[in-house]
């Protein structure tokens, strides 16, 4: 392979790389839009399984395209930053109708994350009693009544998103903690893309076997003789070269020099 198509295919392996969070963002939001908005939209097992499918595939392709820890590393951010996409997409969905519901009972979870000594997060769990029987759970990261209260419910009667207290929702918050995430992704596909490795040590090869035994040289065809393999005199033409046996001179008495 020539240098021209191993700096081209080295440009094209790295640009591949660092657009491939931006593009998988941009694909894995739009899913999610279509699946919590569009009225036909598939069922939310399909949804959730081609979700999920399309994140693994994106992890994957980005350790396989940036080299070393860097690219664990920054598959696990581009995981994390699409999640996050899929949660700003739920917080931006519509939830139409609203229902004034009675707090029942109120139980928290506590959710640990990333195994063993991690952060620790806990979900209020609440059961709620509301005209026509829906919403009959809420979850939210706090207490939004007590016992027998009464709160605001808003929900989309089709059910494609969860319930949430009225005017709680902003795709803000998940969107500017995807954006730090998604950064650091990039611009480690940037830096340490697997193909920019490779030319790096294609280059470095060939500077050391350089240095070893000087720039490669080849001889002109024929080993600098005419035709049938005889010494002879090269004399150039309108854009063509042309050889003459030794002893016959161009038209003009001239004798060409040799191999000119």
């Amino acid at each position: 392979m020539s240098a021209t198509d191993t700096g081209s295919s080295t440009r094209t392996g790295k640009w591949t790389a660092t657009i491939l969070p931006a593009a998988c963002t941009v694909a894995v939001y739009a899913w999610a839009v279509w699946c919590f908005g569009s009225p036909a939209a598939p069922s939310t097992p399909v949804a959730v399984a081609v979700g999920a499918a399309a994140i693994l595939v994106a992890a994957v392709a980005y350790y396989l395209l940036v080299d070393g820890v860097v690219g664990f590393w920054g598959a696990l951010a581009l995981t994390g930053g699409l999640l996050l996409a899929v949660a700003s997409a739920d917080q931006s969905a519509g939830r139409s109708a609203v229902a004034d519901c009675v707090v029942v009972r109120v139980w928290a979870e506590t959710r640990e994350s990333f195994g063993e000594g991690g952060a620790e997060k806990t979900l209020h769990h609440h059961t709620l009693r509301c005209p026509g029987g829906y919403p009959a759970t809420l979850a939210e990261d706090r207490r939004v009544a007590p016992d027998g209260g009464t709160v605001r419910v808003a929900y989309d009667p089709r059910r494609r998103v969860g319930p949430a207290v009225e005017g709680s929702t902003s795709p803000w918050r998940p969107a500017l903690l995807a954006a730090p995430l998604l950064a650091a992704a990039t611009a480690g596909a940037w830096r340490f893309s697997r193909a920019d490795r490779q030319a790096r040590r294609e280059r470095r090869e060939r500077e050391e076997r350089e240095a070893r035994h000087g720039p490669s040289s080849r001889r002109p065809p024929g080993g600098g003789r005419g035709a049938g393999g005889e010494e002879g005199w090269s004399v150039r033409g309108r854009g063509r070269g042309w050889w003459l046996r030794r002893g016959r001179r161009p038209s003009g008495g001239r004798r060409p020099r040799r191999g000119w």
